[in-house]
């Protein structure tokens, strides 16, 4: 239930595009990116599915206030 009220979105992440799309967005948004036009706030957290748990429930408690990510290798 804290999850619904929190609006939390739990989303997959995949490159399910063409080469042409992916080199394109590499080409545009890398430098974006040095420049500081786009910020991406994010936290990764290290230990793939064994740290699932502990990441989705830190997110609940508000331990992460952007985009988490769990390296999975």
């Amino acid at each position: 239930m804290s999850a619904i009220t929190k609006d939390l979105m739990l989303r997959g992440f995949a490159t399910l595009h063409t080469p042409d799309q992916i080199e394109e967005w590499n080409a545009r948004f890398g430098p974006w990116l040095r420049e500081g036009r786009n910020v991406f706030l994010h936290t990764v957290v290290e230990g793939g599915t064994g740290q699932l748990p502990a990441a989705c429930a830190a997110l609940l408690d508000c331990t992460y206030s952007s985009t988490m990510l769990v390296r999975m290798s």
